[in-house]
């Protein structure tokens, strides 16, 4: 079993690979802990490096593109380098676009239909689409509480919208 950890700072990466964890995934890909690289640099875990412009409360105000294909794909690869330089090895590297951070639906779209794009920078790509709100538009739900409304009703037992339902 290969566990996995979602974190952009450097102590929670640490304890996590003491405790097993082989993979990191920071969606920050080193912007919000400068101390990322150095933790990873000696391990030999994976490290997902995942598009980022700015924390949550802000992510929405950075999503303006003139190219959205060529920008998160120069973003991407500008940190991938930083992350080398930093140590750690091009093989342990795994890219991620960042559908829904700092992008609209129809960036995300974009990216996933250039992902080819990013397999040129030649590296594994990981590209987490789960409970997106660009996904919920495509359904129908508006926004992102009716897309949780959803999958609450969906776990609870109760007919679900989006797949029908019921579930245990």
């Amino acid at each position: 079993m290969v566990v996995s950890v979602d974190t952009m700072r450097a102590d929670v990466a640490r304890e996590a690979i003491a405790a097993g964890a082989r993979i990191v995934n920071d969606v920050s890909g080193g912007l919000a802990d400068p101390g990322m690289f150095a933790t990873l640099a000696p391990t030999d875990v994976d490290y997902v490096v995942m598009h980022w412009r700015d924390h949550s409360a802000r992510m929405q105000e950075q999503a303006r593109y003139a190219d959205v294909v060529a920008e998160v794909t120069a973003e991407l690869g500008a940190r991938r380098d930083a992350a080398v330089a930093g140590g750690i090895g091009s093989e342990r590297i795994i890219l991620d676009p960042g559908l829904g951070f700092s992008k609209t639906a129809e960036h995300n779209w974009q990216l996933l239909r250039r992902l080819d794009r990013f397999q040129e920078l030649g590296h594994r790509l990981l590209v987490g689409a789960s409970r997106k709100a660009f996904l919920g538009h495509l359904l129908g739900a508006v926004n992102r509480t009716t897309a949780t409304g959803r999958r609450r009703r969906c776990r609870s037992g109760r007919p679900c919208t989006m797949c029908g339902g019921p579930h245990p």
